[in-house]
């Protein structure tokens, strides 16, 4: 199918064109603000739902292993590793001890600086009847970055600037129930307090486990107070969301902003009816767009592949 470009059905002069929602048949952006370059241009692969030591994979480790190296390594331009929750199953020590050597693994493959690791828990990361639920996770987070910059052990969430790129990566299994996410009150407050100051960066990311929107009839596990949340957000006009928790595919903006809202699907988890994914984020040269893949076993009977996956709203 041949690529072309239409600009949003909204109204254009009531756009900004600095704000201005693109797509590209085929694939989605998330937004552009001027022509994506190669030069300067940094990379952010989105995995989530991993769910190390459950029962359910869908997928060889070593292939899925195989496959993130590659995407990686073929980025041109500094790369970054997104992982938005869920790294083991129910709390398993054991999933924790297997994602850390898968992207210990990863790291040295690809040639990835540890830094270059980014991290939020998911509601399978809460080990609730510990003392210090997050204190899994958190050791987790160490062993692949040897620092404590994404220690959740009694934060509900972390900031992090990345050449102009504001990340705020928060916990929504804060307040440790497993059936359904929440932002605690001191995310809320920290937007409204550093409003002014978020507006001197390019862009915006949020990075959180739950979804935000209900996907399901019998779905209540998405953010409880959503609401108020994607509200300061979009006071303090973020440009993405990516998140993880719902496996199914999901990109949809909100906002005046607009904000763009990316599931990363799950890694590997197997579930009837739905596909394994992750998306790509690339920002540089004052614009932003983000694609997302689906993995394939079939196209090459030899290894996986992505494959871009468009939305035909």
């Amino acid at each position: 199918m041949a690529l072309g470009v239409r600009r949003s059905q909204r109204d254009p002069e009531k756009l900004n064109e600095a704000s201005s929602k693109w797509r590209i048949e085929g694939f989605q952006v998330a937004k552009v603000h001027g022509a994506l370059g190669g030069h300067g241009v940094m990379n952010f692969v989105h995995v989530s739902d991993l769910h190390f030591g459950g029962d359910r994979t869908e997928f060889q480790w070593e292939q899925l292993k195989k496959l993130l190296v590659r995407t990686i390594s073929e980025l041109k331009g500094d790369t970054y590793l997104i992982v938005s929750g869920d790294i083991t199953f129910k709390g398993e020590r054991r999933g924790f001890a297997d994602g850390s050597a898968f992207f210990d693994s990863v790291r040295e493959e690809a040639q990835l600086s540890r830094k270059n690791i980014l991290l939020c828990p998911g509601n399978h990361d809460c080990r609730a009847g510990d003392l210090r639920p997050f204190s899994e996770f958190s050791d987790f987070a160490y062993a692949i970055r040897r620092d404590n910059e994404f220690d959740f052990s009694d934060r509900a969430f972390v900031t992090k600037e990345i050449e102009g790129v504001y990340f705020l990566f928060v916990n929504s299994a804060f307040h440790l129930d497993h059936q359904y996410g929440l932002v605690d009150q001191s995310v809320l407050d920290f937007l409204q307090s550093e409003r002014e100051a978020l507006a001197e960066h390019k862009h915006r990311v949020l990075v959180v486990h739950h979804h935000l929107v209900n996907q399901y009839r019998d779905d209540v596990s998405a953010i409880r107070n959503a609401y108020p949340l994607l509200y300061a957000l979009d006071e303090c006009a973020f440009d993405i969301i990516f998140h993880g928790h719902q496996h199914s595919n999901q990109s949809i903006p909100v906002g005046r902003s607009p904000i763009s809202m990316y599931s990363a699907r799950s890694f590997n988890y197997g579930e009837q009816g739905l596909s394994n994914g992750l998306n790509i984020c690339r920002i540089g040269d004052g614009a932003a767009e983000v694609v997302s893949y689906v993995i394939c076993p079939d196209r090459n009977p030899t290894m996986l592949t992505l494959e871009r996956y468009g939305n035909e709203r």
